[in-house]
């Protein structure tokens, strides 16, 4: 569903651990979008600034735990790509395995906590957060919402996120009935009750009042993400219906 952009010239690339990076310029784009909107409030560059810093790191190491899960398996190839609404980590084949293919997915949203955990940890240690202000405390507070709550969307069992790969795997292990199918009935479900929280966050939040802190709500631009999430998924479901109606 979601596939490679095109080069432009105007690509950050380089190499991190062996592993080429390549940075869409979409990507500084779409980090804009999501990032804070009061341009009004105090200190809004340096909110601005920060946050995209920020995702740009916690993302990179959120793909980072992909490439090196494709490294441990010797998968050859593996690069990562930052673009649009997160990025991209891929070799030139994926292990055999149904359980090889689940530690893949799982260690882009594991090495993201990880890093959650590192600078929760650090920071009660040194207090390093308060050490350039407000730099590093814009810095901080950003790194900790979208390590946490980027790692925990892409749990979700949406196709193609990670959780969305994982759940496609276990259908195959659990022998489900038609697995591919089963595992884009649940995406698409999935995704649109998230999509529908958003909804209903930006028209009655109050419905929301009682809504666990560490469960994230997608703003407008996640409830369109997962709208088109829902309709990739449904369409996808139609051509497997198709596939084997013919057959």
């Amino acid at each position: 569903m979601f596939s490679l952009p095109q080069t432009t010239p105007y690509d950050l690339c380089f190499r991190l651990f062996g592993f080429p990076v390549r940075v869409h310029p979409l990507f500084w784009l779409t980090m804009l979008l999501f990032g804070p909107k009061d341009l009004n409030a105090p200190h809004a560059g340096v909110a601005i600034a920060t946050w995209i810093v920020a995702a740009f790191v916690s993302l990179l190491v959120h793909e980072l735990g992909h490439a090196f899960a494709y490294r441990y398996y010797r998968c050859p190839g593996a690069g990562i790509w930052l673009y649009w609404f997160g990025g991209l980590a891929g070799g030139v084949s994926r292990p055999h395995g149904h359980w090889p293919n689940i530690v893949i997915s799982l260690a882009g949203p594991g090495a993201q906590l990880l890093l959650l955990a590192v600078a929760y940890y650090s920071n009660e240690a040194t207090q390093w957060s308060l050490k350039v202000m407000p730099y590093s405390l814009f810095f901080y507070f950003w790194l900790y919402q979208i390590s946490l709550y980027w790692a925990l969307l892409n749990l979700l069992p949406v196709y193609p996120l990670d959780g969305g790969q994982v759940a496609r795997e276990l259908c195959h292990l659990g022998r489900v009935p038609q697995p591919e199918q089963a595992s884009l009935k649940l995406s698409m479900g999935t995704a649109i009750a998230v999509a529908v929280v958003g909804v209903v966050a930006f028209a009655q939040p109050e419905l929301l009042a009682g809504w666990p802190w560490w469960l994230p709500v997608p703003g407008l631009f996640g409830v369109l993400l997962f709208a088109s999430l829902a309709y990739a998924s449904w369409e996808a479901l139609q051509n497997y219906r198709g596939r084997y109606h013919y057959e």
